[in-house]
């Protein structure tokens, strides 16, 4: 490897890829675990006064989780489209080099 220069492996970066798609889905656990909603009586006379505060940072709280989540699925097919463009480059310089080696004999 050249000075300064660095490797890519195709494989690597899917696996990565994989490990993304497991946050992502994490994520989504967490989300829809913050959907399950309460109904406003849940919390009796006394407390009667919390689902309107609650609620919205409730709701604020899934949007974070959904944005979050399409943030990491987004990732993992960023990863995945740039191993495939590493292997399609790889395969084209590949066939410069095998092309010029066949002239070469």
């Amino acid at each position: 490897m050249p000075e300064g220069g660095f490797g890519v492996t195709a494989g690597e970066l899917r696996s990565h890829a994989g490990k993304v798609d497991g946050l992502a889905d994490r994520m989504g656990v967490a989300r829809d675990a913050a959907n399950q909603v309460m109904p406003d009586d849940a919390y009796g006379l006394i407390c009667q006064f919390l689902p309107p505060v609650i609620n919205p940072l409730e709701q604020q709280a899934a949007d974070a989780l959904t944005a979050g989540q399409d943030g990491f699925t987004g990732i993992a097919e960023n990863l995945r489209e740039s191993a495939d463009d590493y292997e399609s480059r790889d395969e084209k310089h590949g066939e410069g080099f095998r092309r010029t080696e066949d002239g070469l004999r």
